[in-house]
């Protein structure tokens, strides 16, 4: 078990660290005040290595490929090859900020038992979207509008309209076919 020495009072302490970044450093009551600029605190096994430079603190792995880096109130944390994994096996990963982005050069997937969207406004924009369920509901207090330059709307069982009041404008024909069409 790694432990750091600091002085407190004139006397020395000690405090034990489970898997700490220091061996057996000695630092003054304000420590951050007595590294130097430039100063590689540990150097892992595997040659990675932690480093606070002015007012920023690296972690790179052993090709010198950034891992974590913490500047000026900004935290990056970056996986240059494989997979960053965010795990809370018994409780929530929270991204919380003033804005969330998420970005993808490839594909990006949700994958949940349940997923739940709150929001004051949605905008969806994209080439192609495929939707496929076994139901959907859709409950609307205001209005629905769709605007396509064709719709196509193909139904296996009964198709269904239920309104107050119907009404069908075409610029020019207005086809029903049927074997039998009821009216009034």
């Amino acid at each position: 078990m790694n432990t750091i020495g600091f002085s407190t009072a004139g006397s020395l302490g000690r405090r034990r660290m489970g898997t700490g970044l220091c061996e057996d450093m000695r630092f003054a009551a304000d420590w951050s005040q007595a590294l130097p600029k430039s100063a590689v605190l540990r150097v892992l096994s595997d040659g990675a290595r932690v480093r606070i430079d002015d007012d920023q603190v690296d972690v790179r792995d052993s090709e010198g490929r950034l891992l974590v880096r913490y500047r000026d109130g900004h935290a990056e944390i970056a996986a240059p090859s494989g997979d960053l994994v965010l795990a809370a096996p018994e409780g929530e990963v929270v991204v919380r900020g003033a804005g969330v982005r998420v970005e993808a050069d490839c594909d990006l997937s949700l994958s949940a038992r349940a997923t739940s969207l709150r929001t004051s406004a949605f905008q969806l924009i994209a080439e192609h979207i495929v939707e496929k369920a076994e139901d959907v509901v859709r409950e609307i207090s205001g209005r629905l509008m769709t605007k396509a330059e064709r719709l196509r709307t193909i139904v296996s069982g009964a198709a269904i309209m239920t309104a107050e009041r119907t009404e069908i404008r075409s610029e020019q024909e207005t086809a029903i076919d049927g074997s039998r069409v009821l009216l009034g």
